[in-house]
């Protein structure tokens, strides 16, 4: 059997599988050089999709025709968005890309292959922000049913900050007499990375936010003084030990009961960014200051995404549009 041993192809066989391949770009490559999310994405690609069809193929005799069969395996077995596809092609590539400078194999039979999927179907998934009631009616049942994460919900649906932004903010973040916040980092699977995109954002801060803030560091003060220290953690958001939050386990114990609790239809955590974002646009604050605030990358991004929320002033655009006065 073909064996990858010591980060280098065992003398009994100069190709392994794609399988036996993956092990050692694991170690060597995604383990140690890519972010956690980032890691998760391949993994899941691999185990999901990739390795059931191609894993037991050597990678030398992998070719054009199986990759081309495999896209299409894609698109007319699973279902798959051309988004998805995307990225499982861009795994594959990525592993084989590496396997080319191990001088393992001389060429990549997925170079090229974005227009076997283009016809594949584009969906997105569907935005689910609560309206102006049901953001109040949220926040309510938090306050009364879990109050000490009261601030952090808060937050999230005046900032819009995704959920691993809420977790990775500290306090030297915070400028309390500027009114705003910089989103710097995020935490994700329990480690500090740099934010999506590696840009850092400004934020402006609404008044109830700042003096919910206010509190929440006096409360977070008088915690840790009756446990004998003298200075709070530097997260925000933290646990009892002072280290940042589980966000998977908010959400589990926390967002989607208190949801229920208020009668509230089910939705992502990441919806209540997008409820940030359409209660501004619906208040008419202008797209362009709605992207900034979002960290978006372009304008176009932020209007396509938000279009549909727009539709009352879209309707009066159409009387505006000049007539004939007949008398």
């Amino acid at each position: 059997m073909d064996e990858v041993q010591g980060g280098k192809v065992s003398e009994k066989t100069k190709v392994p599988t794609l399988e036996q391949y993956y092990k050692l770009f694991k170690q060597s490559y995604l383990d140690t050089a890519v972010k956690a999310t980032t890691r998760y994405i391949y993994e899941n690609n691999f185990s999901n999709h990739i390795l059931p069809k191609l894993g037991q193929r050597k990678l030398d005799d992998i070719t054009r025709l199986d990759i081309e069969t495999f896209i299409a395996h894609l698109i007319r077995d699973k279902g798959l968005t051309r988004t998805t596809i995307r990225i499982i092609m861009s795994n594959l590539t990525a592993c084989l890309n590496h396997a080319i400078e191990h001088d393992i194999i001389a060429k990549n039979p997925t170079f090229k292959t974005a227009k076997l999927y283009r016809r594949a179907p584009v969906r997105q998934k569907e935005i689910k922000p609560l309206n102006e009631e049901e953001t109040c009616r949220f926040l309510e049942v938090i306050w009364k049913y879990s109050r000490r994460y009261y601030e952090l919900f808060l937050m999230a649906l005046h900032t819009g900050m995704r959920s691993g932004e809420l977790a990775g903010l500290q306090w030297d973040d915070v400028h309390f007499k500027g009114k705003y916040l910089m989103v710097k980092r995020q935490v994700v699977w329990g480690k500090v990375q740099s934010t999506k995109g590696n840009n850092m954002r400004r934020i402006d801060l609404s008044t109830a936010l700042l003096e919910a803030l206010q509190h929440l560091k006096r409360k977070r003060r008088e915690e840790w003084l009756a446990k004998g220290k003298n200075e709070i953690p530097q997260w925000v958001f933290c646990n009892q030990e002072g280290n940042p939050l589980d966000m998977n386990n908010i959400k589990n114990r926390h967002f989607h009961p208190r949801l229920k609790t208020a009668g509230l239809r089910s939705i992502r955590f990441h919806d209540l960014r997008h409820t940030f974002a359409t209660l501004l646009i619906q208040n008419g604050e202008p797209i362009a200051y709605v992207q900034k605030q979002l960290g978006h990358s372009s304008i176009k991004l932020t209007v396509d995404t938000y279009t549909h929320w727009m539709p009352g002033k879209n309707r009066e655009a159409m009387d505006r549009l000049p007539v004939l006065a007949i008398r």
